[in-house]
């Protein structure tokens, strides 16, 4: 029997938990946002504070779409430049 090399592991299977926990809080505001509550964080930069509300449609769209090409960068690279199997 051959001992596996803990970095060999396949890394590839499940969704990684950052995905989990940035869809959690994505439905959680769009619920909020159903319920019509609002959601604001506040930033204060060289005594400026900034408000943003996070219940925002353009707010979390663009993060949605970055996240989805990360994504599908992520796979492509995998698909193409990953050595082994397939």
């Amino acid at each position: 029997m051959r001992a596996q090399d803990p970095g060999s592991r396949k890394t590839g299977k499940g969704v990684p938990a950052w995905f989990k926990l940035f869809t959690l809080a994505l439905v959680g505001l769009v619920i909020s946002k159903m319920l019509g509550l609002q959601v604001f964080v506040e930033v204060t930069y060289d005594g400026i504070p900034f408000l943003a509300r996070l219940t925002e449609v353009k707010i979390y769209l663009i993060p949605l779409f970055l996240i989805l090409i990360y994504i599908l960068i992520a796979w492509a690279w995998k698909q193409f430049f990953s050595p082994g199997e397939r």
